[in-house]
């Protein structure tokens, strides 16, 4: 039986070595989520040893995901990533209102929480006179549309400003391990714990491990571009592989740090909010305070390279819909730089609206929900191809074989449905993502 379809388009040139895919792969990745999420879910989670267990959890949820969408990448090395798998592995029909929602949703509203988590940190660094006329989300929308600009250059243009990014983020994050590590200022007090830590299979915990989850998303980034690699059979594994691996040696690093200012209970504000800016709040309770409000521009700009990542990768989702002609055929329109130029556009005015109306957390949530549906969608799509296309030439194969897709699978789906159960207040966005995607599929239709 012959493999599954490919794109009905040309293919563009590969522009993007093995480094720079590792780079896309690390410069999503390290963003806001490990700048704000201990923050947010220490408070909950309470004691340091389920802390410390949620961000491994989620490091092995990323690792079989790894293992998974390498094969899958693989065997089929073009643009499109989950969405490719769903396809042709369901068909057209099964396939597009869950990926298609994922795009309008996860994705963009990804994008749209990374420049949050940015403008978070570097709107109070902005004179008060312009703090009164740009707004916190006002700051965000701008550097979506600073991201935009840069990669409407060129392809190599964005992913060099990537794979800079990323290493600067790298080495940073180090650095400031280091400085808290050696710091003399002495660490503030243990907490007793707040209230009854959750328990281990509880919605609590289980929805502490989906926030976490946002913090290492980004890991599939390589198969999303995969038409651009360069050698994709051998660089998309290995990017995933490779740079899952030194982000999780670089969280657990830097929640080590985050601990020595405060325990999970402590991480809270003078009002008893959960601390988002957990960065900062080390960088106050540890560090001299010039360093530490130095840290507060560092912690943005970082974030900032991450919404250049994750532009780019969003909007190659964008022209996989579009050469499949489950889009409008336009989002597949690239200039001479090969930068597909509508795609990018729409994201922009797409995240616009996000950051209007949800803050960083609401944000984080609803593309989890939705997020972790897709993903366990490819779990099962891994299997099945297995099953169907037998004689497909694999490059690589995921060890201990179905087992890594099954656990993936029901990992995934056990924390989606623990997200919406913990907040079901959502669940109207994600019919409205629906709505937005039946329209635009008929858009795609017609042509």
């Amino acid at each position: 039986m012959t493999s599954p379809n490919t794109p009905t388009t040309s293919q563009p040139k590969r522009n993007i070595g093995g480094v720079g895919a590792t780079g896309v792969v690390v410069a999503a990745m390290i963003g806001t989520g490990i700048f704000t999420l201990s923050g947010v879910v220490g408070p909950a989670l309470v004691t340091t040893d389920r802390f410390v267990v949620a961000w491994i959890v989620a490091a092995i949820v990323a690792g079989l995901g790894g293992s998974v969408y390498s094969e899958l990448a693989a065997a089929n090395p073009n643009t499109g990533g989950h969405y490719l798998y769903w396809r042709t592995t369901f068909g057209r029909q099964a396939t597009f209102i869950q990926c298609a929602t994922d795009l309008v949703l996860v994705s963009v509203a990804s994008v749209a929480a990374v420049a949050a988590g940015s403008a978070a940190y570097l709107h109070p660094l902005l004179p008060s006179a312009f703090q009164g006329i740009l707004t916190e989300s006002g700051l965000a929308v701008t550097l979506v549309w600073i991201a935009t600009a840069m990669h409407i250059r060129s392809v190599r243009f964005g992913s060099a400003v990537i794979t800079v990014g990323a290493m600067a983020k790298v080495g940073i994050l180090l650095a400031f391990c280091v400085l808290v590590f050696l710091s003399d200022v002495p660490a503030k007090p243990a907490a007793e714990p707040l209230g009854t830590p959750p328990g281990w299979f509880s919605p609590t915990f289980a929805d502490a491990v989906l926030l976490v989850l946002f913090a290492y998303a980004g890991w599939e980034n390589a198969t999303t571009v995969a038409g651009d690699v360069q050698n994709p059979q051998r660089n998309v594994p290995l990017a995933l592989f490779g740079g899952l691996a030194a982000v999780t040696v670089v969280y657990l690093l830097v929640n080590v740090a985050f601990l020595r200012a405060a325990p999970p209970s402590a991480m809270v504000d003078a009002d008893g909010n959960p601390v988002e800016a957990i960065g900062l709040f080390t960088a106050e309770h540890l560090l001299p305070s010039g360093v530490a409000e130095v840290s507060g521009l560092v912690f943005g700009v970082l974030i900032f390279f991450t919404i250049i990542s994750a532009t780019l990768v969003v909007s190659r989702l964008f022209v996989a819909f579009a050469e499949r002609r489950d889009f409008p055929s336009f989002f597949a329109n690239r200039n001479q730089g090969g930068t597909p130029v509508p795609a990018l556009v729409v994201n922009a005015i797409l995240c616009s609206a996000f950051l209007t109306v949800l803050d960083l957390e609401q944000l984080i949530r609803l593309g989890g929900i939705t997020y972790t549906l897709s993903h366990a969608g490819v779990g099962v799509a891994a299997v099945i191809q297995r099953v169907r296309f037998p004689d497909q030439h694999r490059p690589f194969r995921m060890p201990l074989f179905p087992a890594p897709a099954i656990a993936f699978a029901l990992l995934y789906l056990w924390l989606g449905i623990s997200g919406a159960i913990k907040e079901p207040e959502l669940l109207p966005y994600i019919f409205g993502g629906w709505i937005v995607a039946a329209l635009l599929e008929r858009l795609g239709r017609r042509q």
